[in-house]
């Protein structure tokens, strides 16, 4: 009876670690792993990672928010939202950055980044603060941006075969961004 229970005790909590493994792992193709991560994933890492803030020579940069979105010239697009404070606006003006961007998977951490991130478009929120935007602000923020960015690993790959960590190919589809990585 004993046997039996710690059988069913091993049975129960296998099944349950093989549960709680988000992402899903497909077979290899040719010397490249194919994986499903949730978007879920990916938006959990950017909440618990979200907000960063970092000092620079125009200002004091908040990243609050960021989203991945489908691209058709890249791999995916990322939109953020910060917040800017200068010596000219101290309560702040809200913004929103477009960036194209490429993952980049890290072989020796096992996780996924963003890459080559090329802003597209920076609005904000305030016409009116707008005008007090210094050039060297509007110049800097994207830069700024993009390595807030870059540092988040975004998930967790395990066991990928896979050695290069180049990303061949990435698209978001029905709620999940599907890798090959080689």
């Amino acid at each position: 009876m004993r046997e039996k229970r710690a059988l069913l005790l091993l049975m129960v909590s296998l099944m349950m670690a093989g549960c709680m493994k988000l992402p899903v792992s497909l077979p290899v193709i040719g010397g490249s792993a194919t994986r499903e991560i949730p978007m879920e994933t990916v938006d959990n890492s950017f909440k618990s990672a979200l907000p960063k803030t970092r000092k620079s020579s125009f200002g004091r940069v908040k990243l609050l928010a960021a989203a991945l979105q489908p691209s058709k010239e890249r791999q995916v697009e990322v939109v953020a939202r910060f917040r800017l404070v200068t010596f000219e606006i101290p309560e702040g003006i809200d913004g929103l950055l477009r960036y194209g961007a490429d993952l980049r998977y890290d072989p020796r951490s096992g996780a996924l980044y963003l890459t080559r991130l090329t802003p597209q478009s920076m609005t904000f929120g305030n016409p009116s603060l707008e005008e007090y935007v210094s050039t060297a602000a509007r110049k800097g923020v994207p830069g700024v941006i993009a390595s807030l960015l870059a540092s988040i690993p975004l998930a967790s790959l395990e066991n990928l075969p896979a050695k290069s960590g180049v990303v061949e190919s990435a698209k978001i589809e029905k709620g999940k961004l599907v890798l090959t990585i080689r």
